[in-house]
């Protein structure tokens, strides 16, 4: 507080210069004017004045406002303080959300790499089941081709001999001159065709 009043006191002085050049003045203007007298009456007069100025004002105003001057040095300070404390918060909150960014873009890149071996697996599975579907159903088509073949032949066979029989039976009845044998051939041929076509 001792150095505050100095400073004062320091930034007060000059205005007493004015003051000691004004009591001079009005000393010279009652001597008659001469410029070179002085008298200690107005100097001292002002210096009590003074005095009495700064003693009144160092007990009371000057505490309050070196006081005030305090408390706004301490307020700035403890803003400052406050100030680099929030920006080292952001820097920090700024940097765990690069590293929160950085580690979503590494696991979005691990979603998209096992989405893309999910599909791969996938399609290889469809395939290899579509494949062996249609192995299975050319197989059964086979089987069934060769069945209805079988069948067709076994059925051919049968009519073959019906008919056999049916020509060995007419032979038999009756002496076959060649014009017989030629027709008995050509009616042959004519039922074997329909049981062909079917």
């Amino acid at each position: 507080m001792k150095t505050h009043m100095l400073r004062f006191a320091a930034c007060a002085a000059p205005l007493f210069v004015p003051a000691i050049a004004l009591a001079a003045d009005e000393a010279a203007g009652a001597e008659g004017g001469n410029p070179m007298s002085w008298s200690w009456a107005p100097y001292v007069s002002s210096l009590i004045v003074f005095g009495a100025a700064f003693f009144i004002l160092s007990r009371t105003a000057w505490p309050k406002i070196v006081s005030g001057l305090q408390e706004r040095e301490e307020k700035i300070k403890s803003d400052i303080l406050e100030a680099e404390k929030s920006r080292k918060q952001a820097e920090k909150s700024l940097a765990e959300y690069e590293q929160a960014l950085a580690d979503a873009r590494v696991e979005a890149g691990k979603i998209l790499d096992q989405a893309r071996q999910d599909q791969l697996r996938l399609a290889a599975e469809l395939k290899a089941k579509t494949e062996a579907e249609l192995n299975s159903m050319r197989d059964s088509a086979k089987r069934d081709i060769e069945a209805a073949k079988k069948q067709a032949v076994g059925e051919i066979y049968d009519h073959m001999a019906t008919v056999a029989t049916s020509i060995a039976g007419r032979i038999l009845e009756r002496e076959i001159s060649a014009d017989d044998q030629r027709r008995l051939v050509e009616e042959s041929l004519s039922q074997l065709q329909p049981a062909g076509a079917r």
